[in-house]
């Protein structure tokens, strides 16, 4: 919005300052061959970059919209399945837990009913977000743990693995287990199971153009083949974003949808 804008401001300035010369073309030439050409010549390019720069948003980074809605649908099929067999498969409070994808977390309207967001330890080493809690006297939330004003880790807010119902982490193909992966191991009461994952952009192993652009294949093999391109252009790179769900060790799996 704000390129197309300028490009508005530049093209009114420009066709100002032509307004005298323009007076000595024929009528067809004000009318249409002008306007066609600058409209070909700026708007149709910006548009196609600016069309372009939204579909690589909406096709690489939306991978946390997408795996929150799922687990809403998720724990709700399971919720309803559990009522219609008369048997409980989670609780109707709970912890949906993360641990260096905490900063990824769109809202806690995404979270099923009855469930908060919980961190488990990782490398991030400062201060992590604490909900408020309602108090229902006075009408009010108020604040609960500790909190400082330097930004320093406060351990209140940490959670154990055994305490989590879900957990959401990004997994890299590489050797390296991520964070979460290591506090799923490490949980002796209970087993993880995958539910779900969603492709989401690698931005260090992904090559320039296709990281802020979406490029049609098609178009990434042409540029590739041409030499001065092929430092920017090539196949994008994508990680798991991934949901699991803990089962304790006396209960059977639950079905994946």
């Amino acid at each position: 919005a704000i390129s197309l804008d300028l490009l508005l401001g530049t093209l009114s300035h420009t066709m100002s300052a032509w307004s005298t010369e323009r007076r000595r073309l024929p009528n067809m030439m004000k009318k249409w061959v002008l306007p066609t050409m600058l409209y070909g010549c700026f708007v149709a390019p910006m548009s196609l970059i600016s069309i372009s720069r939204s579909m690589a948003l909406s096709h690489h980074y939306t991978a946390p919209l997408q795996l929150y809605t799922h687990l809403h649908r998720y724990h709700h099929h399971q919720t309803q399945q559990a009522a219609s067999s008369s048997t409980t498969v989670h609780s109707t409070r709970g912890l949906v837990c993360t641990a260096g994808e905490w900063h990824r977390f769109p809202s806690s309207y995404f979270l099923p009913l009855g469930y908060e967001l919980g961190f488990l330890k990782s490398s991030f080493s400062g201060q992590l977000p604490q909900p408020f809690v309602s108090n229902h006297d006075q009408e009010r939330s108020h604040e609960q743990g500790q909190f400082n004003d330097e930004n320093r880790e406060e351990l209140d807010r940490y959670v154990s693995i055994s305490d989590c119902t879900y957990l959401i982490e990004l997994v890299k193909p590489t050797n390296e287990d991520p964070e979460g992966l290591q506090h799923m191991k490490g949980d002796v009461s209970g087993s993880w199971t995958r539910i779900v994952s969603y492709p989401f952009l690698d931005a260090e192993q992904t090559p320039l153009l296709p990281r802020i652009l979406y490029v049609p294949s098609f178009l990434q093999n042409v540029l590739s083949n041409a030499g001065a391109f092929q430092s920017l252009v090539g196949p994008p790179v994508y990680q798991d974003y991934t949901l699991y769900v803990r089962t304790p060790m006396h209960k059977e799996p639950p079905l994946i949808v």
